[in-house]
């Protein structure tokens, strides 16, 4: 056992003194520190979108005041009027903008929906399509109670007893309204059987550090079994017992995922990601899943030209079917059989 360590232990000393490999080790913290502290790179401009009131109804004030104090991926602001706003929309200072005609409430109760609010935009803007929905949201929380109340005391299924049904609602209707799930989209589609259903992912608009950086470990664990493809090829192994040559393919799958992990964890911590007891597990467990890959891969394709050409394949699949920067399956439904054959997708 103390052989096969110290071997082991000069693989990874071997691995450590190619050049290529430490500078990349070095260069994936380092380029991490370097992103994170240059200005421009972290800046984002937050797109603005304003609100005009016609009048002080207190549902439209209510939704209003809570979209402007609000944490969005935009930053919503009251205009004083509607020229102001429009102006502001001509003038793209603000992507859209969103008119409250009067008496919402009483429109609202009454099932009057039409015109109670007005969406401007400067001929096609994407982000209203998503502000809608906010906007929506938040004049949900302010009205539904009162529709609710509304509906119990209307419907003849509450009549025996709609003084309770009504606490007993509005009581559900406060401990959902105060959780985090009252304003989420949840989109699922719908597979060629028609029965079951696949959840999308969701993703920020944060640069996909983490996945990269799964993708990179990936390639790591790869490009061991190739660097150990190179070397039977040069004859290292020629004086190695049969149990060596066949332990040597999966340990430098090891190291070189291994090493990368390493690398990758600096990176991370450099980001301001929290490297919990269960993320350094996960890691572990991604490092010897990529390993039996790699070894696998290995048995497959003996040859190294061959071997190197599939890796290549395999990487840049990678980046095209996991979801790194999109998801592109929500789009092609052949891709989820391809990103399913690509390990990094099951961790990203």
């Amino acid at each position: 056992m103390k052989r096969v360590l110290f071997w082991i232990y000069l693989m990874l000393k071997k691995q450590l003194k190619n050049p290529f490999i430490v500078g990349l080790l070095i260069a994936i913290p380092l380029v991490t520190l370097i992103a994170k502290n240059i200005p421009a790179l972290n800046k984002t401009d937050t797109m603005q979108v304003g609100l005009c009131l016609l009048d002080e109804d207190e549902m439209t004030v209510q939704a209003a005041n809570a979209l402007v104090s609000g944490d969005y991926s935009v930053d919503f602001y009251i205009a004083d009027s509607r020229e102001d706003l429009v102006n502001d929309i001509v003038s793209k200072k603000t992507e859209c903008g969103y008119v409250f005609s009067e008496n919402i409430s009483e429109k609202i109760m009454e099932d009057d929906y039409n015109g109670c609010i007005e969406c401007v935009i400067n001929e096609s803007n994407y982000v209203s399509s998503m502000t809608n929905e906010i906007v929506f949201s938040q004049l949900f929380k302010s009205f539904a109670d009162d529709i609710l109340v509304k509906f119990i005391k209307e419907n003849k299924v509450f009549s025996l007893d709609a003084a309770k049904a009504v606490v007993n609602a509005k009581a559900s209707y406060e401990k959902y309204l105060s959780s985090d799930q009252t304003f989420h989209l949840t989109f699922t589609t719908l597979d060629n059987d028609g029965q079951s259903t696949r959840q999308m992912t969701q993703t920020t608009g944060k640069f996909p550090l983490r996945a990269i950086l799964y993708i990179l470990i990936f390639a790591g664990g790869l490009f061991g079994v190739a660097w150990f493809l190179e070397d039977e090829a040069k004859g290292s192994y020629v004086t190695l017992s049969k149990r060596y040559k066949i332990l040597a393919r999966p340990v430098y799958a090891f190291i070189g995922a291994f090493l990368f992990w390493i690398s990758s964890s600096i990176a991370l911590l450099i980001a301001g990601s929290k490297i919990s007891p269960k993320t350094v597990l996960l890691g572990i467990a991604y490092v010897f899943l990529v390993t039996a890959y790699a070894w696998i891969l290995g048995m497959i394709f003996r040859r190294i030209e061959n071997y190197i050409a599939i890796t290549f394949v395999l990487i840049v699949a990678c980046f095209i079917f996991c979801p790194v920067f999109i998801n592109i399956s929500l789009y092609i439904d052949a891709a989820k059989y391809i990103s399913a054959i690509l390990l990094p997708s099951w961790f990203i």
